[in-house]
């Protein structure tokens, strides 16, 4: 687990490797056990190490292939680095070594440098495990980046002055002298209406994240990115209920035991539920003594988070070593700037604020943490997927072809005028029912895209916008599935889900040192679930994560297994935030809303925001429409901040 970057002129010009240099210490916070640069004329490789496997000096990067370039097995010399956790480095490093190579560390990270020689590109669709590097191979003249299957480990990269740049971190980019900062229109509709950036998109038009399951090869200054792996939802399993649910037991054993391969002490996330306790449960069958265990939970004068008390139950059964970690309302905003710096572009989703704080407290306990991530988009856990099977029925889909949609569409606006939000059940439906018959058959989100557009934006800004939710619509399009649920449930795996699942865990966890695994995004665990029928993940229309909480009875407390009220990591919820923007948090929110840029940056409405204000002082708490107003304002406060810390 590290941090990498480097530079490559497209036009063969010299490197600076100064600049390299820079971005390398811009990302010391991933790897403060060891750093190293290598240059040549027309490319620099950069690293950061966070020593998890083999913590000699063996494992030092950039790694390269010299002696095996001295036997003549490549046409010239590779140098490489790397970010991430092979779980099957041993296995193949037993069939290199049989085929005649030489080893010089025990790491997974030599193993991917010798298996580039024997397969070139390919060698990633060998590679079960998280990663992203950046491969240099000076016989080909070629860069290779990379990214593992499920886009554990971010990559970024951008060009600027015929050079090349890549990245862990925007940050990193951002360091190099004269790089653009020139927001995408496109993007900040996105921001504002997901919370996030999706991939391959960011706030920033000259960066581009590489998206999941992707290579970008770059040779003589031609550019090729290829899709090297997609999960497929086609074929379904021939096996009883029964079988599936010994099958299933059997690989999250597997899974789970495959990431305790450490040479530094492991831990696990416990939030009380079926994921996270799930892995915690099979990862104590492993670990030599006590795991150890660690949780966060929102604590304030009205009393604690209700998941405490089965996080406390999965402790008592399990017998693990646990600590608690609480936080208030004032912990929350003083982790944001620390959130803004290493996210790197506005990200508005409140559990990244939690999960930064946990990990900096678990970062004084151990190196390495698993947690449940990814059970959701796996399994079917989302209450949104309910509403997915009933809206894609074919009864449904007929009667709603027989529907003018024009009459909803008008509905949809004039609630939007009228800041009214268009959510929950019956914003799904009304939302269903407003497209036209088309674009019901794709992937839609019932979003306050219209009040937002209408309302929020300037003109300037709207003008050279596009589609928010084209990206996501293209994923659906491509999905290697026959039916409307799982091909949403591809598009939130590979693309949507991505900020929230996904890569939320490597920011949070490497802004401290701290490496988190997740087993549920093992990509062969994800195709075993794109086997399973809609009614395996969600039965009857009303149990989700039906299979996976079949697989886990005896295993975890009966009282998990069953849980329908988890409220996430994040403990606090919106009409709890609410509150606090209505009382203590107000006076920020005032400062971050009325003192800085957004009033005068040209992208946004003046207007509209005091009014928004406003209108989210005088709500209910608990109402929908104050949860989309606290979510619009939450938004905007995040911008100025990241205004502040990334673009003055």
């Amino acid at each position: 687990m590290c941090g990498i970057c480097g530079a490559y002129s497209m036009v063969g010009k010299a490197v600076d490797k100064t600049i390299v240099g820079r971005m390398n210490d811009c990302q010391a916070h991933r790897g403060p056990d060891d750093s190293g640069l290598y240059a040549e004329p027309t490319v620099a490789l950069g690293h950061r190490r966070l020593s998890i496997i083999d913590l000699s000096v063996a494992g030092h990067q950039p790694m390269s292939n010299e002696q095996c370039f001295a036997r003549q097995r490549t046409s010239g010399r590779v140098w490489f680095v790397f970010n991430g956790e092979i779980y099957n480095f041993q296995e193949l490093r037993a069939g290199l070594i049989d085929r005649g190579h030489l080893f010089q560390s025990q790491t997974d990270s030599e193993v991917i440098l010798h298996l580039y020689e024997e397969e070139g590109e390919q060698c990633v669709e060998r590679l079960r495990g998280m990663f992203a590097f950046g491969l240099w191979d000076a016989g080909q003249q070629r860069l290779l980046l990379a990214r593992d299957r499920s886009g554990e480990k971010p990559l970024l990269y951008g060009i600027h002055n015929s050079t090349l740049y890549f990245a862990s971190e925007i940050q990193a980019l951002l360091s190099v002298p004269g790089f653009s900062r020139e927001v995408d229109p496109t993007a900040l509709r996105q921001y504002f209406n997901f919370l996030h950036v999706p991939q391959p998109g960011c706030l920033l038009k000259a960066i581009r994240k590489l998206p999941p399951a992707t290579t970008l090869t770059i040779t003589n200054g031609q550019m090729s990115e290829r899709l090297y792996w997609k999960p497929s939802y086609r074929v379904k399993w021939q096996k009883s209920e029964s079988e599936l649910v010994e099958e299933l037991r059997f690989r999250l054993d597997d899974v789970v035991k495959t990431r305790l391969v450490s040479d530094v002490p492991i831990g696990s996330m416990l939030s009380g539920g079926i994921d996270s306790t799930a892995v915690t449960a099979l990862a104590q069958r492993h670990v030599g003594g006590r795991l150890q265990t660690f949780s966060a939970f929102f604590e304030d004068e009205e009393g604690r988070d209700p998941d405490w008390k089965f996080a406390q139950l999965a402790v008592d059964r399990l017998g693990v070593e646990h600590t608690n970690v609480f936080y208030n309302a004032d912990d929350l905003l003083n982790i944001l700037p620390v959130a803004v710096r290493h996210y790197g572009e506005p990200h508005a989703i409140i559990t990244t604020l939690v999960s930064l704080f946990l990990s900096r407290h678990i970062k004084e306990h151990v190196k390495v943490v698993l947690s449940g991530n990814g059970g959701d988009e796996v399994f079917g856990g989302y209450l949104t997927y309910k509403k997915v099977l009933q809206l894609s029925s074919p009864a449904v889909q007929r009667s709603l072809d027989l529907i003018p949609h024009s009459l909803f569409r008008w509905m949809r606006k004039r609630l939007a005028h009228t800041h009214r939000a268009v959510s929950g059940e019956f914003g799904m439906i009304l939302y269903a029912l407003s497209l036209s018959n088309e674009m019901r058959r794709s992937y839609n989100i019932a979003t306050s895209d219209i009040w937002l557009t209408t309302e929020l934006f300037s003109r300037g800004a709207m003008d050279s916008a596009g589609d928010p939710c084209s990206h996501f619509q293209s994923v659906f399009a491509n999905a290697d599935a026959d039916l409307h649920f799982d091909a949403w449930l591809h598009t939130d795996l590979m693309s949507r889900m991505q900020e929230y699942t996904v890569i939320q865990p490597d920011i949070s966890g490497m802004t401290y040192g701290l490496e988190i695994r997740a087993p549920f995004l093992d990509h062969e665990l994800i195709q075993f679930a794109g086997g399973l029928t809609p009614d395996m993940k969600v039965r009857n229309g009303q149990i989700t994560k039906y299979l996976l909480r079949r697989a886990l009875e005896g295993i975890i407390p009966d009282e998990i297994v069953n849980r329908r009220d988890k409220t996430g990591f994040s403990g606090v919820t919106y009409a709890h935030l609410i509150g606090l923007a209505q009382g203590r948090w107000a006076p920020y929110f005032k400062d971050s809303l009325f003192s800085g840029i957004l009033q005068h940056c040209g992208y946004f409405q003046p207007r509209f925001i005091e009014s928004t204000w406003r209108t989210l002082l005088q709500s209910d708490p608990r109402s929908a429409n104050a949860t989309l107003l606290f979510q619009t304002i939450w938004s905007l406060v995040i911008f100025e901040h990241w205004w502040r810390e990334i673009m003055s």
